[in-house]
């Protein structure tokens, strides 16, 4: 695999390969989720699994990887789109959005959790410990 060009001044340290191949599922999109997932991106990260069932609000833009123009969409697809826009080939199955939250459902969750299967580094930046710890159970099983 050749590693994309816009990550040639990426050190030689970092496996830029290993890291196209690997997936971080982050649950929970707002002003730290959102912001941790840029740089994930800009260091060669390529695939994504991105968790949020809440709309973005005027009053998260100030601290919000999206914008104003993004004020009433989902917070993981407005996350998706502005990743796709930001980073080069980063877009379609590389991106998994889940409009979802972790609660207390089973379904849901249940959904959620096969959707954070295959990931090899899950960030839960959600703003509830109950889903904290359910995210938790999961990865360790």
């Amino acid at each position: 695999m050749n590693v994309p060009r816009q990550f040639a001044r990426v050190p030689d340290t970092v496996d830029v390969q290993k890291l196209q191949e690997s997936t971080v599922g982050i649950v929970g999109l707002g002003s730290v989720g959102s912001q941790l997932a840029l740089p994930f991106a800009q260091v060669g990260v390529g695939n994504f699994v991105l968790v949020d069932g809440k709309a973005l609000k005027l009053e998260h833009t100030s601290r919000h990887l999206c914008g104003a123009g993004y004020v009433g969409r989902n917070k993981a697809e407005a996350t998706a789109e502005a990743l796709s826009q930001a980073i080069v080939g980063l877009h379609g199955k590389r991106l998994k959005v889940s409009p979802h939250n972790i609660t207390r459902t089973k379904p849901a969750t249940r959904f959620v959790v096969d959707l954070l299967a295959d990931c090899d580094l899950i960030v839960a930046s959600t703003d509830s410990r109950d889903a904290q710890r359910r995210i938790n159970r999961s990865a360790l099983r």
